[in-house]
């Protein structure tokens, strides 16, 4: 996708839960959600999908066979039935262990029964090569009335075969959280904050909102002015269309916002400013992390180490042009940090359920703010 493919993140991975076939819960003693996986095979030429079925089964995979197959008709099926309602806002991961004989793209489609009640958490498609490779297909329920997922599988090369084993589809459920599970703080220059243990004090909210769950402001990095549409045209230190900056370029060696520069500092005056990657990082390590919903919005909650005290990080997306991508998927937050191999880009944090990383983005991109007081 275009708009995703600007962003390139590390990611670590939150929870060391493995994939396998029971939920991942906060509690022990919560039912665990078990979950069947099972093959529904609907090729035009059944006679032919069940040879290769029969055959290649028994070594331990399944084979869709696309260039025996031009009809451009879905594979495969996999369905995914869970014992009970799916809470709003789980992730469901479909993995599987995928080979082509070409490097090739596979399109992974999905849609619940009995609605249309999810929503993509990844493009619709996954690049495999000629390896054996674990893949991923992640997608958020946006509806209480998921039972039951069906995957529809396909390669528009028709001159390929795909072979696909060890099929699993795992979930995790958020936590549901209330105002007294997430810290009150104390209040500088009409900001409250939240000592997190290691000096640095983090604002209970982002930039522009009043409550833990609101989205705030989203504002280019270095820019003073929200817009309506996110492009390098509007942007502040824009020049010929994004090929250069005027500020925080490889002639200046400027590596970190200044404070006249900075949106947390120009809000609210005093020591407020944006976090450092290394900030970040630091917070997240110092973290427990868990995902969860609070006051209907979804998001993570780091409760500190080394105090207990807590934030919560709404995921509130971010915006490219006239769109908002990711609400209520991911979170995107600024760090003031420039990337310094493109100055074009600035670093940014990212979250899901499940990981977490450090990405480069256009600095035009709308993000928002969580401010901290050294």
């Amino acid at each position: 996708m275009r708009l995703i493919a600007r962003i390139s993140f590390f990611f670590v991975v939150l929870s060391a839960c493995p994939l396998s076939s029971a939920f991942c819960q906060e509690n022990s003693e919560n039912e665990l959600l078990k979950i069947l996986v099972h093959g529904d095979f609907n090729c035009q030429d059944d006679d032919w999908h069940e040879q290769a079925l029969a055959k290649d089964k028994s070594d331990g995979y399944f084979l869709i066979t696309t260039k025996d197959n031009p009809s451009n008709v879905y594979d495969t099926q996999f369905r995914a039935e869970f014992t009970r309602n799916l809470k709003l806002y789980s992730k469901v991961v479909l993995s599987m262990v995928v080979k082509a004989d070409v490097e090739t793209f596979f399109c992974v489609e999905h849609h619940a029964l009995p609605g249309m009640c999810v929503k993509f958490d990844t493009s619709n498609g996954l690049f495999i090569g000629t390896d054996w490779d674990t893949v991923y297909y992640n997608l958020v329920v946006t509806d209480e009335s998921v039972q039951a997922l069906v995957f529809d599988m396909s390669c528009s090369d028709n001159s390929n075969n795909i072979y696909i084993k060890n099929v699993e589809c795992t979930c995790s459920e958020p936590l549901m959280l209330t105002s007294d599970s997430i810290s009150s703080g104390s209040a500088v220059k009409d900001l409250d904050f939240v000592d997190m243990g290691s000096g640095i004090r983090w604002a209970t909210h982002n930039v522009g909102a009043f409550r833990p769950e609101g989205n705030g402001l989203y504002v280019g990095w270095g820019d003073n002015t929200t817009h309506h549409s996110y492009n390098w045209p509007n942007y502040c230190y824009n020049l010929r269309g994004g090929i250069s900056m005027s500020k925080y370029n490889d002639a200046d060696k400027r590596s970190v916002l200044e404070k006249a520069d900075d949106f947390a500092y120009i809000c609210y005056k005093g020591d407020w400013c944006t976090p450092t990657e290394q900030e970040w990082l630091e917070l997240f390590s110092n973290s427990e992390i868990r995902y969860g919903v609070l006051n209907g919005i979804p998001g993570i909650r780091l409760r500190s180490k080394i105090n207990g005290n807590s934030i919560f990080l709404p995921s509130s997306g971010f915006k490219d042009t006239e769109l908002k991508i990711g609400d209520y998927e991911y979170g995107f937050y600024w760090t003031s940090t420039l990337d310094e191999k493109d100055c074009t880009n600035a670093k940014c944090v990212e979250f899901t359920n499940g990981s977490y990383g450090i990405g480069s983005v256009a600095r035009y991109s709308g993000m928002l703010i969580r401010p901290i007081i050294r």
